[in-house]
């Protein structure tokens, strides 16, 4: 049973709640993770399905190639549409890493467990909120890598946690920018390397994935005839595997990483309020 640190932690310490919090709620996130790594699945099996059927082949019977004016209203076409299937499927995602979130924020508080049903329910009314602020998020920090890099690091590391304050501080996306914003203050390079670490820990996971992609298909005999759809299709069934471990990660060390920044912040308030009584 996971039980939440009362006293800040050291930099391997959050490291090692945030896999405490994982293993405690993994079995809660299975299905959503599944579900998850479905649909990024399909994504890239889809997707490669439409880039294949947008090959210009020459036309053998007459010797001349196809109609630029046709291929340009084509590609035009499948753009449009691939924007609709992206936006849709961003849409869902963030509502299934709403609802993970949601569950691993459950077993963080040590709280009653609640039904997937009342889960999903509880990301559907944030998910609104969230949105709002990812676009925030995301143009905020656009705007400081544009301005020399520096600011959007900056900006990146201070905003990152909204969506964890949003669940743990049971607030709307706006108020959780500026949550953020309170608890990375002194708290910046902390809680920036903890997550560059577990980042880094993910990246050598997609790798291995990547990697068991191409052996998988090397051992069936498909590298010499596999096409772009064979070769996504190989790649994503890895990729479901490996999401059903990776997706509850990110939220385990958010969430962890956040409530010790939260621990370090209510002790300084309290060291602070205690001087300005003694000063008295």
């Amino acid at each position: 049973m996971y039980t939440r640190p009362v006293t800040p932690l050291s930099i391997g310490g959050v490291l090692d709640d945030a896999i405490k919090l994982y293993r405690a709620s993994f079995g809660r996130c299975l299905i959503l993770s599944l579900i998850g790594g479905i649909l990024l699945g399909a994504t890239g099996i889809y997707m490669a399905t439409q880039m294949r059927a947008l090959g210009f082949a020459p036309d053998v019977t007459s010797g001349s190639t196809a109609d630029p004016t046709a291929a340009l209203r084509l590609v035009a076409g499948a753009m449009g549409a691939f924007f609709r299937i992206y936006l849709l499927i961003s849409l869902v995602s963030l509502l299934l890493y709403s609802a993970i979130f949601a569950q691993v924020n459950d077993v963080a508080q040590g709280g009653p467990r609640r039904s997937q049903m009342d889960i999903f329910a509880l990301a559907l009314r944030r998910v609104p909120g969230v949105f709002v602020a990812a676009i925030i998020f995301g143009v905020a920090v656009s705007i400081g890598f544009v301005l020399l890099f520096i600011p959007g690091v900056f900006l990146w590391g201070k905003l990152q946690f909204f969506m964890a304050s949003v669940f743990a501080d049971d607030v709307g996306g706006i108020e959780a920018l500026g949550h953020s914003w309170n608890a990375t203050t002194n708290n910046w390079w902390r809680s920036s390397t903890i997550l560059m670490v577990a980042a880094i820990m993910i990246f050598i996971l997609e790798l291995i994935a990547g990697v068991a992609s191409g052996l998988l298909l090397a051992l069936s005999g498909g590298l010499h005839s596999a096409d772009l759809l064979g070769l996504s299709a190989a790649g994503s069934i890895v990729r479901v595997v490996i999401y059903i471990f990776i997706l509850p990660m990110v939220p385990a060390v958010m969430l962890s990483t956040y409530y010790d920044m939260k621990l370090r912040r209510e002790g300084s308030d309290l060291a602070a309020r205690a001087k300005s009584m003694q000063s008295a």
